[in-house]
């Protein structure tokens, strides 16, 4: 077996760490940069879309290096374009800094249930480490979230498990601890969501040693779960046995 773990911890902080040199390194020209590209036409080709994350980019970095929050809202409240304002709305949640814009958004989109669903998103990807764990049970409760409605699902619980790294994989065991209740509980009504959530545990056998004990006991769990369909079973013994 090879010994070269994988940390969750270290990739993160990694990651994190070249955002802010690359912020660091163009610090001075981010803004003229970002500001050159102006509005950009609602036409929807490659270009527009290119110039788009672009302009996104510029905002991420400036964000990062400046911590020009002012910008972001800026952005939130002004820019017409959905990917834009999506952007901007994430910068927030990343900083810490979204209470107003995540409700303002909300009453303006509650009737549009795919918009409401990035709403979900959103905050179960980018909420800082310190407080996605009420987050989660916070949005876990809301009126509009409802478990049996799959996209609704996937758009917190598999938000959760897929795209944030650092908290799913918190060394205490707790991001594990949601996801397998979370697939005991959605096995019984919808079996391929169920087994698509457990491949959140496919890492388990080249992440670091604490990690990997922890991650097989909820396997474990979830595999000797009564009455568990087929889908989820062939998925945990495939992971188990790996």
């Amino acid at each position: 077996k090879s010994y070269n773990y994988i940390n969750p911890e270290i990739v993160y902080e990694a990651r994190e760490k070249i955002n802010l040199m690359i912020s660091e390194s163009f610090r001075n020209s981010l803004l003229s940069l970002h500001n050159g590209i102006g509005v950009i036409s609602e036409e929807f080709d490659n270009k527009n879309t290119g110039l788009r994350l672009l302009k996104n980019r510029y905002l991420d970095l400036i964000v990062i290096s400046e911590n020009r929050i002012d910008l972001a809202e800026n952005t939130f409240q002004n820019s017409t374009n959905m990917t834009e304002i999506l952007n901007s709305l994430k910068l927030l949640i990343k900083t810490n800094k979204a209470e107003i814009a995540l409700s303002t958004f909300y009453d303006k989109w509650k009737s549009n249930p795919l918009i409401i669903d990035k709403w979900f998103s959103l905050q179960a990807t980018f909420t800082p480490y310190n407080y996605i764990f009420q987050t989660i049970e916070k949005l876990r409760t809301h009126p509009e979230f409802n478990f049996k409605n799959p996209n609704r699902f996937r758009s917190l619980i598999g938000s959760f498990a897929f795209s944030n790294y650092k908290a799913f994989h918190s060394i205490d065991g707790k991001g594990y601890e949601i996801a397998s209740n979370w697939i005991k509980k959605i096995d019984k009504i919808n079996p391929q969501i169920a087994a698509r959530l457990s491949t959140s545990f496919e890492i388990m056998n080249i992440i670091e040693p604490k990690r990997n004990l922890l991650m097989k006991n909820f396997l474990k769990d979830i595999r000797y779960t009564k009455n568990l369909s087929k889908d989820t079973l062939d998925i945990t013994d495939r992971i188990l046995n790996a």
